[in-house]
């Protein structure tokens, strides 16, 4: 296959996981070092991306265009929102029409009307407009297996941060076992609840202190364990670990008209953890976008190219199913 100025611009420009992931940033080094004449097209592409879930009520596709290498953006690493595409998800059997919500800025409709997200069922996505289509499959995983084991402690650090404190965490870390028979992969998440300080305005308009609950998701560590990405390419029938997730317990420390004031300790009052079983599709994709974003902080590495599954365009139709626990601290 031909590398096309779209593929290249696609590669070099990646975006947020979690909302328009995907979406492009700029990136120069490969479009210095691939010539004109070696691309096939100047012209843009459809730019799908979507997941799908049976935990979801909602199916959710986000639809933009590729710019074009040799065309300066008007507004770079804003995405082109395309508005006017024809949507249809199919599953064999029955297909439905995705109408544009402009309060998500994608073409959404509810799972029920597909008769809902089905563990074992391939799933094909079609996006065209007046010039352009394309389309791409996914075959949504069974259950991940259930989480078998975990284990909580707190760690300490010798150094302390600008105010003194020392960086003291809740960490977690939990086991699985890989079901036998090859092409399984997995990705690990979670989050914490935590009761914690926060500035707001009172009254008077002047900032006071108040305390809380806040949710935020696990940082993990990977140089302990696997990593928040994995298959059981090495590991097939075994068992499989995360790696260390992390909660700072450190005090907030707020800027007040005489100075600093630190709050109370954090507490932890909930932590869930949650295993995702991802079709290959999912796998790949956010594997080539960590790649991307580490290259991205070196200017002397090789740019990555994000993975696409889509064909006729750039993209990934993706899918996963998960399972979760909570537990107490």
């Amino acid at each position: 296959m031909g590398l096309n100025s779209e593929t290249v611009r696609f590669a070099v420009r990646a975006g947020s996981l979690l909302c328009f992931a995907g979406m492009m940033a700029s990136c120069g080094p490969l479009v210095e070092t691939v010539p004109e004449f070696a691309l096939d097209s100047n012209e843009p592409k459809l730019v799908i991306h979507a997941y799908l879930s049976p935990h979801d009520t909602l199916v959710t596709v986000y639809v933009t265009q590729s710019s074009p290498v040799f065309v300066e953006d008007a507004h770079p690493g804003e995405p082109d929102i395309i508005t006017n595409a024809v949507v249809v998800l199919a599953d064999g059997a029955k297909e439905v029409v995705l109408p544009y919500d402009s309060t998500y800025l994608a073409y959404s409709v509810n799972a029920y009307e597909i008769g809902g997200i089905r563990p074992g069922v391939t799933y094909h996505l079609r996006v065209r407009d007046d010039k352009r289509s394309a389309e791409a499959k996914t075959t949504v995983p069974t259950v991940p297996p259930p989480i078998a084991s975990y284990q909580l402690d707190t760690s300490y650090s010798s150094i302390g941060d600008f105010y003194g404190r020392k960086d003291t965490s809740l960490t977690v870390q939990f086991t699985w076992k890989d079901p036998p028979g090859p092409g399984n992969y997995y990705r690990v998440a979670g989050k914490a609840l935590l009761l914690t300080d926060y500035r707001e305005a009172g009254p008077d308009g002047k900032p006071v202190i108040k305390r809380g609950r806040a949710t935020i998701p696990l940082q993990w560590d990977d140089a302990f364990g696997g990593s928040e990405l994995q298959s059981d390419a090495n590991s097939d029938g075994g068992a499989m670990h995360s790696p260390l997730g992390r909660i700072s317990l450190k005090r907030p420390v707020f800027w007040t008209e005489n100075g600093t004031e630190s709050g109370h300790p954090v507490e932890v009052k909930g932590i869930t953890l949650d295993l995702l079983h991802t079709d290959e599709y999912y796998y790949r994709y956010h594997q080539s976008v960590q790649a991307h974003d580490i290259a991205d902080d070196n200017p002397f590495a090789e740019p990555v190219l994000l993975y696409s599954n889509v064909s006729g365009g750039l993209g990934i139709f993706a899918s996963y199913n998960s399972f979760s626990i909570d537990i107490k601290p």
